[in-house]
């Protein structure tokens, strides 16, 4: 059996391990290969990248060494109790002023059970429920289904609202 670490992309522990002020753990590559089950060295590299391009952190050199170093926007994502991808989302919500719609939408794609509950195998009743909250739903497509999910959870707020 393989260990988890393994076996996940390791995002959310290089941004742990680049957030924190204790210069040994600060450098995950070092880290992360002193493991007992090491993660593949491959796998962290390209999670440094993936960080790199949501501009997560940033690489310097230092003393003719090259470092990753964090960002403010990483150290926000850091700070939020949630996985890079959907602090990602969230602060992107909160930029244009989308807060509470990115909350309920990260809330949605992660929970279960979802506002909108699929009979398993019958897709002619699902496509219906969706598309009651959103027209255009593919229901094989995440992104129309999590829009239409949203839709029905803004639905359900509001007039959740106005009967108390």
């Amino acid at each position: 059996e393989q260990p988890k670490l393994c076996l996940a992309s390791c995002r959310d522990e290089v941004l742990s391990l680049l957030s924190s002020h204790n210069k040994v753990v600060s450098d995950p590559q070092l880290l992360l290969r002193k493991c007992l089950d090491p993660p593949d060295p491959g796998v962290v590299a390209d999670a440094a990248q993936y960080l790199k391009d949501v501009k997560a952190c940033r690489e310097v050199i230092i003393s003719r060494k090259r470092k990753l170093v964090l960002t403010d926007h990483g150290a926000l994502m850091s700070t939020l109790p949630f996985t890079v991808e959907e602090a990602g989302d969230i602060i992107h919500g909160a930029k244009h002023g989308l807060l509470h719609e990115a909350l309920a939408l990260v809330s949605i794609k992660s929970a279960r059970p979802q506002p909108i509950v699929n009979a398993f195998g019958d897709s002619d009743s699902n496509r219906l429920n969706l598309s009651r909250y959103f027209p255009h739903v593919d229901p094989k497509d995440q992104k129309s289904a999590a829009i239409a999910q949203l839709a029905a959870y803004v639905y359900w707020y509001i007039n959740w609202n106005k009967i108390r």
